[in-house]
């Protein structure tokens, strides 16, 4: 199932059509959803190594699950330096590290359409022609997983939709979800049988002139809220300056100088 929405004040309708039209159920069933800047796969990073990597020659696919457990012992004994709070499970662990960039079978979901939103317009005022994707995926409460499961994260029998500890303020900001995928080899999400049928895609095609960053950023939806430290931050007043310099003159007019009629406005007087 799959839409085209070219208008970002459209967007949280299209997203309401979509609930409508599987007919929703919030007791047995949530919508989670995914924001990519470009319409690729839906496969975790650790995916994307191995495929190059057995391409190659350069490892073995029995290996896999090896180097993913030998990767997350590593960050266990070297994280400690950092003074945060740190994880007591497998499962928060993993989390926490696809939270903070290390390749992992973790695909990162959320329950907010506006971050999706967010994460599909990533490096839109660079590149506003490419066509960008929001997908919303229909999950069934019982295909959950928790990070209190007694089961082997590496060992899964299926993918799985796991609900994550908020460990940091990252991915609380960023209301985090995961699916868990199965290694047999990895397949992309939307060609698993298991999922294909839950999953819809919203292709996001919108104009320059839409002006979608500042529409989020007056709903704080914004780098700095969503990555709530001193990078998010930086990051968010280098965006603003840029655009205040480079963007703003295309949607605020120019000051009416003495004597000029005023410009056509949908605004009234009091």
């Amino acid at each position: 199932m799959y839409a085209k929405c070219d208008k970002v004040f459209e967007y949280m309708e299209y997203i309401q059509h979509f609930f409508k039209k599987i007919v929703f159920n919030p007791e047995k069933e949530m919508m989670l959803f995914r924001g990519q800047n470009c319409d690729k796969p839906l496969l975790p990073k650790i995916a994307r190594w191995e495929s190059a990597l057995l391409d190659m020659d350069m490892i073995k696919p029995k290996q896999i699950e090896n180097v993913e457990s030998e990767m997350l012992d590593e960050l266990k004994r070297r994280a400690g330096i950092v003074g945060q709070h740190l994880p007591n499970s497998n499962w928060d662990w993993l989390a926490l590290a696809q939270h903070h960039g290390m390749n992992t079978r973790l695909l990162d979901w959320t329950e907010n359409p506006l971050v999706a939103l967010f994460f599909c317009l990533d490096g839109y005022q660079n590149n506003f022609h490419s066509t960008r994707v929001v997908w919303i995926l229909r999950v069934p409460k019982e295909d959950i997983v928790s990070p209190s499961s007694s089961s082997n994260l590496f060992h899964q029998e299926k993918t799985r939709v796991y609900r994550p500890n908020l460990l940091s303020p990252r991915m609380a900001a960023q209301s985090g979800w995961f699916t868990l995928h199965h290694y047999h080899p990895f397949i992309p999400l939307d060609q698993d049988k298991q999922y294909v049928g839950s999953l819809g895609k919203l292709l996001i095609s919108f104009g320059m002139a839409e002006h979608p960053l500042t529409y989020l950023d007056q709903i704080a939806v914004n780098r700095s809220t969503l990555f709530p430290n001193l990078d998010g931050l930086c990051q968010y007043l280098n965006w603003k300056s840029e655009y205040n310099q480079m963007g703003v003159w295309e949607y605020i007019p120019a000051p009416r100088r003495k004597g000029e009629p005023p410009l056509a406005t949908p605004w009234g007087e009091d």
